[in-house]
C-alpha cells in the first residue's frame, strides 16, 4: 500500500508541476504499475471494507478444500485501496484536461488474472494455470474524442492490440499493424 501511495503521490506532483500552457502543446506519457494486488497485504485498519478477511495472505493454508472467502476479501480490500488511489489519478487527469483543453487517452489493464481455486483444482494466484481466472484481465480504454464513448466490445482482444490502436489512431503510423505487431486496432473484431 505504501508503495502504491508513493507512486500516486509522485504522479500527482508531476501533474501539478507541469505548466498548463506547455502541457497543451507537449504530449505526456505516464505508466503507473500498482503492486498492491500482487502483494495482497494491508494494514489492519485498511482491511475492513470486505469482511471477514484474512489478516495477511497465508499461502500455507491454501488447499483444494479451503473456502476462499476470507482470502478473496483480503484481495478485494487491496483492490479497493488501489481504486481509491486511481480515483485521485483520474481526478488529476480531468483537471489537466480542463486546463489544457486536450483529452487524455487512458488505458487501465492488468498483467494477469488472479485465481482463487474457482475450478476446484487447487490453483491459486497466477502463473500456475491457463484458466480463465488467470489469463483474462480487465481492459478499460478511454479514447479522446467521443466516437467510442461508452462502447463495450464483445469480441476477444489482447494486450497485443493496444500498440496498433495507439500507433494508428494517435501517432500517425500508416503501416499495417502486421508490420510491427501481432495485434489489431482494439475495435476491430477480426
Amino acid at each position: 500500500l505504501e508503495s502504491d501511495e508513493k507512486l500516486t503521490a509522485r504522479f500527482l506532483a508531476d501533474m501539478a508541476s507541469r505548466d498548463a500552457d506547455s502541457a497543451a502543446v507537449n504530449p505526456h506519457f505516464s505508466f503507473l504499475f500498482y503492486d498492491l494486488p500482487h502483494a495482497i497485504a494491508l494494514p489492519a485498519e485498511r482491511n475492513t471494507r470486505f469482511t471477514p478477511a484474512w489478516e495477511y495472505a497465508d499461502y500455507t493454508r491454501l488447499n483444494n478444500d479451503l473456502n476462499p472467502t476470507e482470502f478473496w476479501n483480503l484481495y478485494r480490500n487491496c483492490l479497493y485501496e488501489d481504486d481509491l488511489l486511481l480515483g485521485k489519478v483520474f481526478d488529476a487527469i480531468e483537471e489537466r484536461e480542463a486546463a489544457t483543453g486536450r483529452k487524455a487517452l487512458v488505458i487501465l489493464s492488468g498483467d494477469h488474472g488472479q485465481e482463487f481455486n474457482e475450478n476446484l483444482h487447487n490453483y491459486w494466484g497466477h502463473s500456475s494455470n491457463f484458466s480463465k481466472a488467470q489469463i483474462r484481465v480487465p481492459l478499460v480504454v478511454r479514447f479522446p474524442g467521443g466516437d467510442d464513448a461508452g462502447k463495450v466490445l464483445g469480441h476477444r482482444t489482447t494486450h497485443y492490440d493496444v500498440v496498433p490502436t495507439i500507433m494508428g489512431r494517435y501517432l500517425g503510423v500508416e503501416n499495417e499493424p502486421e508490420v510491427y505487431s501481432l495485434g489489431y486496432d482494439l475495435t476491430d473484431s477480426v
